[in-house]
Formats: structure tokens, sequence, C-alpha cells
């Protein structure tokens, strides 16, 4: 295991934006979003999906060194859980660097359309 800590930004989109993320990432309603994450490297994943491949791992493999596979698996099961976690995506996790480097061009991004500009970030 690495001694190195990674870490995940979580990004909570909504509705129509949530099902083209899951099911379209490569969308014209992302495409800011998609050029950001691509130029660092980094993923757009639903946690669900993650949760859901997470437990089918551990039935494939055998579930014992899996400590989250019974909660994973209620989560996931349960219908109200389940639409939570459907709602948000996003990747594993990263250096923390490069936590800091794609909040930073999201910010930028964020601000440059709230001032009407589309530069790139």
């Amino acid at each position: 295991m690495s001694a190195q800590w990674k870490y995940q930004i979580r990004i909570y989109l909504d509705g129509h934006l949530a099902e083209a993320a899951r099911f379209d990432p490569g969308s014209q309603k992302l495409k800011g979003l998609s050029s950001v994450l691509a130029k660092h490297r980094a993923k757009l994943r639903c946690q669900f999906d993650l949760f859901a491949e997470y437990v089918a791992e551990a039935e494939r493999v055998g579930t014992e060194d899996y400590h989250l596979y019974e909660w994973t698996r209620a989560t996931i099961e349960d219908p109200i859980k389940r639409a939570k976690y459907i709602e948000g995506d996003d990747r594993r996790s990263y250096k923390k660097s490069k936590i800091y480097r794609i909040i930073f061009a999201l910010r930028r991004r964020s601000r440059s359309l709230r001032e009407g500009n589309c530069r790139r970030a």
C-alpha cells in the first residue's frame, strides 16, 4: 500500500448534468468541466457506480478482505441511499497537489463563466 495519501474531489451535479456525467461524459454540457479534468488526468465517476464495482469485486474474489462490503452492499440496495449516490460523480483519489491544481482550475473557470468570459482554464 502506498504511504502517500490520495484525495477525492466530490462534485455534485443536478438532474440532466448528473445523468450526462454518468452516461455521456463527452457531452457538450460538460465540456468545461471535462476539459479541466482531462488537463489534470482526472476522471468523473459516479459514486454509486464505484460502490457497485466494489461490491461486485468483493463477491467475485471473496468478501473477507473487503471490510466495507456489508455497508456498501446495504447502501446500494437502499433506494433512498441509492438515489443520493447516483446524483454525484467523482473518481477515487488523487495526490493532494493534483487536487489543489484541479480546484484552482475549476474556480478560474467558474469565475470566468460568471464574468461572461470563456477563456481557457
